[in-house]
């Protein structure tokens, strides 16, 4: 089964996208989805309480705006156990 991986910001970073990612994953089947997002403590965004949302799919570990890279990804998606062959990447922004 194909999982969709978004590489978006993600709550508890407050925006419009990452408002937008937690309602797609909502409706995602368990298992099917994963995100990476930005290192929150690196963003230097406002945050929420992320009260709510899920998190157990999530890996904040793009580094900012200036450290994004295909290694990078490729760290993510190893961290989230996705399956090569198998996952779509969905970049938001």
């Amino acid at each position: 089964m194909v999982s969709v991986y978004f590489v978006a910001p993600y709550p508890p970073i407050m925006c419009g996208i990452a408002d937008y990612t937690s309602f797609l994953v909502r409706v995602c089947p368990a298992e099917q989805w994963g995100v990476l997002s930005f290192d929150i403590d690196k963003y230097g965004a406002p945050l929420v309480s992320g009260d709510g949302v899920a998190k157990e799919r999530v890996w904040y570990g793009i580094p900012g705006r200036d450290g994004f890279s295909a290694a990078v990804i490729r760290e993510g998606l190893r961290a989230l156990d996705a399956r090569h062959g198998e996952s779509v990447l969905w970049f938001q922004h």
